[in-house]
């Protein structure tokens, strides 16, 4: 079996599943839109232990990676502010511009703390290894734009030098939230991860 995780980036938000590069590729493709690091940790153990020797796994957001090693977050520096109340529409970016205690703690303790950077890094070097243990391969990928951040130092073995958006380039994108087209799909399959 060979699986592919990740968040609407992989799913394909803005094209037909069958449009997506793990389809493309071969793989099944359980990438959830809004889904987070958590949950494709939770999937891949799933699917080691289901028998996946395989697995293209597309990390969702350099946020929680980078916090410990620079303090400075990937969606500050090239995602909108949005400027909607709205929980489900908030970004780091309206986070930075925010001044509600309630909405602060939620995202310091919970989402960018430095302890969970830390966690989640640790946790997908170990994932890597217990998987390898278990005969599947993972193969590590982010998809936002670096802008010069540095990733988590346990990562960089893990990694590519490019994230998928900075090889890939601007010209692919559906909307303003990254989300690439099907010759964008088609590129990642056949060029990036091909």
């Amino acid at each position: 079996m060979r699986v592919a995780l990740g968040c609407s980036y992989t799913a394909g938000t803005g094209i037909e599943f069958c449009e997506t590069y793990p389809v493309l590729l071969g793989y099944e493709n359980w990438a959830r839109a809004g889904s987070d690091i958590e949950y494709s940790l939770w999937q891949a153990h799933r699917a080691v232990e289901q028998g996946a020797r395989d697995i293209l796994f597309q990390i969702t957001s350099w946020d929680r990676i980078t916090l410990a090693a620079e303090d400075r977050h990937n969606f500050s520096a090239n995602r909108p502010y949005t400027g909607e109340p709205k929980y489900e529409h908030y970004t780091i970016a309206d986070y930075t511009q925010n001044r509600d205690p309630h909405i602060g703690w939620l995202y310091e303790h919970q989402v960018l703390s430095n302890w969970r950077t830390e966690n989640l890094a640790y946790r997908i070097v170990e994932l890597h290894s217990w998987a390898q243990n278990r005969g599947c391969h993972i193969r590590w990928f982010d998809w936002l734009p670096r802008n010069g951040i540095a990733y988590h130092p346990s990562l960089k073995p893990l990694l590519p030098p490019q994230s998928v958006l900075d090889w890939l380039g601007n010209d692919y994108f559906v909307d303003d939230y990254y989300h690439v087209n099907s010759q964008g799909h088609e590129r990642v399959a056949r060029e990036y991860l091909g």
